[in-house]
């Protein structure tokens, strides 16, 4: 048996939304202010866990004054992650992430106000910025494509709206645009 490095998927997708950060903060916060005449984003917050404990964290957070107000946008890793190892010389090993891109929202908006107020400022640059700092990052093998495979969803209304139709998780009224199945390969360090 062969001693591994560590790696740690959690904390590289955390910096990974760290580097989204420093990229697409500040323009994320002019678009909304276009948007909407001004902005409360102040950072973009990460987190993983479960929906239930993430339903409980931003519950908690509405308890605190300086927390209820900083719980959007959010990039969420939906926990538990499944890492196959072994299979490639050199990989520490291959999983399929599942993120959510979180903002929020008002309860009155129809689809074409969350498309200009929501997504077209705010969770689109964001998704494409976390894309990009993917591909950029030097911890993970590109594929053939040039892209990481992977599904995404626009999901309007995704959170507290009683519809029978909807995949509803969050109490909060919000926008989201979830990524199932990143396709990805982690090298043993960042090369």
């Amino acid at each position: 048996m062969t001693a591994t490095i560590p790696v740690y998927i959690d904390d590289i997708i955390g910096d990974v939304v760290d580097m989204v950060e420093a990229s697409v903060l500040a323009t994320i916060q002019v678009n909304e202010t276009a948007a909407l005449g001004g902005t409360k984003i102040q950072q973009i917050r990460y987190s993983k866990s479960s929906y239930n404990e993430l339903l409980e964290t931003l519950a908690q957070a509405d308890g605190s004054s300086e927390e209820r107000f900083n719980k959007y946008p959010l990039i969420h890793l939906v926990q538990d992650v499944t890492v196959e190892r072994g299979s490639d010389v050199g990989i520490f090993g291959t999983t399929s992430l599942n993120i959510v891109f979180i903002h929020q929202t008002e309860q009155t908006y129809k689809v074409e106000d969350r498309d200009a107020k929501v997504f077209k400022p705010v969770l689109w640059p964001i998704y494409y910025d976390f894309m990009a700092q993917l591909y950029n990052s030097k911890w993970f093998v590109m594929n053939d494509t040039g892209e990481y495979r992977h599904q995404v969803t626009k999901r309007a209304y995704w959170g507290n709206r009683k519809l029978k139709s909807s995949e509803l998780i969050l109490n909060d009224f919000v926008d989201a645009i979830e990524v199932r199945n990143l396709n990805l390969k982690f090298f043993f360090k960042n090369c």
